[in-house]
């Protein structure tokens, strides 16, 4: 049985006001992707990884192989997350595998958060991983009117990697297939709202944030500076 980690490179920059994808962004010289790389590719518990890229960025990620040798696909993007992911799991051979994915954007994920996630998997065929919300969360209905609010102590907020047998993850992209008019981000919500498994939970490094607007990237250039010191 493989672990094999999915990375989703496709970001294209919009929300993050700046010509070059944030994946593409260097911090010291160094890509942000390739921070995101080098934590699975250092990983024991990682057997492979399939970079998801679209075809305009293929040039630059096979450039990275030689770097991180456990890249053993350069698999072609799709319109969505979930066509992404399609594309990723049909290349995908050994039925038994975990699969954790991950955006290429979050760089700052801990090495001992991806073992607890490959341990877990041996348990359950569903993990998301997040950190204990420091807010109130509110849901909101379509008037904007509070629909149910859930207390700090019982709130989690999903961080990713989103880990699965690969034999719910191609369930939940054949099951996502046939709803017309659903476009789902997260594929553990999905999981739940459909009641194909049970979702368990891990907790993340709080750390483990999303490069998504201009200064997310000032904290994720101080918490990889102070992971990477950790280290010495």
């Amino acid at each position: 049985m493989k672990t094999i980690a999915i990375i989703l490179a496709g970001g294209s920059g919009q929300r993050f006001e700046t010509k070059t994808p944030k994946q593409f962004i260097k911090i010291n010289k160094k890509m942000i992707i390739e921070y995101t790389l080098n934590t699975f590719q250092n990983s024991s518990c990682i057997d492979e990884i399939i970079v998801v890229t679209p075809n305009e960025f293929i040039g630059k990620i096979t450039k990275l192989q030689s770097t991180y040798p456990k890249i053993t696909k350069i698999v072609l993007g799709g319109a969505t997350r979930k066509e992404s992911c399609k594309n990723a799991a049909q290349r995908i051979d050994d039925k038994e595998a975990k699969i954790l994915i991950h955006n290429g954007v979050q760089p700052c994920l801990a090495p001992q958060v991806i073992q607890s996630c490959v341990k877990k998997l041996d348990e359950c065929d569903c993990l998301s991983v997040g950190v204990p919300s420091v807010y109130t969360i509110m849901k909101l209905n379509k008037e904007h009117l509070v629909e149910e609010i859930c207390t700090r102590d019982l709130s989690y907020i999903d961080l990713g990697p989103e880990c699965f047998k690969l034999s719910l993850l191609r369930k939940i992209l054949h099951t996502a297939d046939n709803q017309k008019g659903s476009e789902y981000t997260n594929f553990t919500a999905f999981v739940k709202a459909n009641n194909l498994s049970n979702v368990s939970m891990i907790e993340s490094n709080r750390e483990n944030i999303k490069l998504t607007h201009p200064e997310d990237l000032t904290l994720i250039r101080y918490y990889l500076k102070h992971m990477q010191s950790r280290k010495k």
